[in-house]
């Protein structure tokens, strides 16, 4: 995660031409990056968690349906 951080950091230095040149400035950044990729994380996971649970539902209900003639 932290490899993708310095990815996602270096890009952004890139678009928005900054150049950190203290390890202060590099913390800083990191300490902004990492939450913000730990929640689009999280938001993968949850969704991932959900679709499954969704389509499991929707699985089980209709195999509880009689087949009509």
């Amino acid at each position: 995660m932290a490899i993708l951080a310095h990815h996602v950091e270096i890009q952004l230095f890139e678009v928005l031409h900054i150049a950190p040149e203290t390890t202060l400035q590099h913390i800083c950044f990191f300490a902004v990056t990492l939450p913000i990729l730990a929640i689009l994380g999280y938001g993968a996971w949850s969704l991932k968690r959900d679709l499954t649970a969704f389509l499991k539902s929707r699985r089980d209900t209709s195999s509880d349906v009689p087949a009509q003639a």
